[in-house]
């Protein structure tokens, strides 16, 4: 059994998707368009492993995950670590200049008036 779900809401984009294959299952997940991470889990019988993926796809579906074919991948594109990182150093290097420069300018407008 192959089986992927993915969830898109709002600026949330991501998959879930299990694999049972005799006493065990690998669960992959993360955003769509990304690898994911993946846990393997094994179990006592066939019975067990297949009753525990039942459990996590129907808990995955009532928090709001479709299902889609197992092979298919979701249309958003994924946002690369560059492009994240970037911008918040970016973000954070022009706010920390504007605020350092705002309290040295006044402190020296402090000081000239002293």
């Amino acid at each position: 059994m192959h089986i992927r779900l993915e969830f898109t809401s709002g600026s949330s984009s991501k998959f879930w998707e299990i694999v049972l294959s005799g006493t065990s299952h690998s669960v992959t997940y993360g955003r769509i368009g990304a690898s994911g991470q993946s846990k393997t889990k094994d179990f006592h019988s066939v019975d067990d492993a297949r009753s525990s993926a039942e459990k996590l796809i129907a808990q995955k579906k009532k928090k709001g995950y479709e299902e889609v074919s197992a092979g298919s991948q979701g249309t958003k594109k994924a946002v690369t670590k560059k492009a994240v990182t970037k911008k918040a150093v970016t973000k954070k290097a022009v706010t920390k200049k504007a605020v350092t420069k705002k309290a040295v300018t006044k402190k020296a407008v402090t000081k000239k008036r002293r």
